[in-house]
């Protein structure tokens, strides 16, 4: 109970401190509320980046599974700088479910709840992601009555992270990213703490485009092991919205929190919403 009430007192504080920030710019004339465009450019191939898509997967030695995501970005404030500069302060967040299709009552497995609150800012073809990084996992109880789980064999999984992340476009169609990350609450609780990332996605030009991209994750508390995502695909955008068709494959520790003591290898077929 103290530790959801410090988060929740850290969520409001963060949340405060930002919209004070920008509310403080609110007399120029290069404020604006409620922007359209996000600042920071959605991650393709983040396996874990709150977003709205449908996948079928094959995890190898394991059959079939259907996973869906739900969530995305609300940009609440976008300011301005010198020198063509910008910066921007919104929420993030959403839930992403897995199901197990390979049993005739497609069993629930697990569900993530994520919660960011990132501020960006950006310059030229740099852009940089400050970030506080919710996220709670929950097993099924389809999961748990399938394995015979008792109530003592659950665990609780929860993460808090100070994250960054800066991205760096060297020429239009390509995009380079990398960062890092700290976390200050962890439930379980392991002191190995730090976490990197970096990827790079490359798209043709104009509203329908080819894409491809891939993503690296490593995580101190699972020795630096890495996961690695690839994801390839056609998308097709409008002036606020798009939606794509891909393929991806992702080997290493399983993505979901709660499942993250075990790896797993798979191929997806997918869509993606941009909203």
């Amino acid at each position: 109970m103290i530790t959801f009430v410090r988060r929740t007192c850290l969520v409001v504080v963060l949340s405060t401190v930002a919209a004070a920030g920008f509310a403080a710019c609110a007399g120029a004339a290069d404020f604006q509320w409620l922007p359209q465009k996000n600042l920071f450019e959605p991650l393709i191939a983040d396996p874990t980046y709150p977003t709205f898509a449908l996948k079928y997967s094959a995890v190898a030695h394991r059959g079939w599974r259907a996973e869906t995501d739900m969530g995305g970005e609300f940009s609440i404030a976008a300011l301005k700088l010198e020198n063509g500069a910008k910066a921007q302060f919104s929420i993030d967040g959403g839930v992403a479910a897995r199901f197990d299709i390979s049993r005739i009552t497609n069993d629930f497995e697990i569900a993530d709840f994520s919660l960011v609150l990132p501020v960006d800012y950006s310059i030229g073809p740099l852009a940089m992601r400050f970030m506080y990084w919710h996220t709670s996992s929950h097993v099924g109880d389809d999961y748990i009555i399938s394995n015979s789980l008792s109530p003592s064999q659950l665990s609780k999984h929860v993460t808090d992270d100070f994250r960054f992340l800066a991205s760096y476009k060297p020429v239009e169609f390509l995009r380079l990213y990398g960062g890092g990350g700290w976390a200050f609450n962890q439930i379980p609780h392991v002191q190995k703490r730090w976490r990197t990332q970096f990827g790079a996605e490359a798209s043709t030009p104009g509203p329908q485009s080819l894409f491809a991209a891939f993503d690296f994750q490593s995580l101190e508390r699972n020795n630096w092991n890495p996961s690695f995502t690839a994801r390839a695909g056609v998308k097709s955008a409008g002036e606020y919205s798009a939606v794509s068709a891909f393929c991806e494959f992702f080997s290493g520790r399983t993505p979901y929190l709660g499942f993250m003591d075990s790896s797993e290898t798979r191929w997806s077929l997918g869509f993606g919403f941009e909203l």
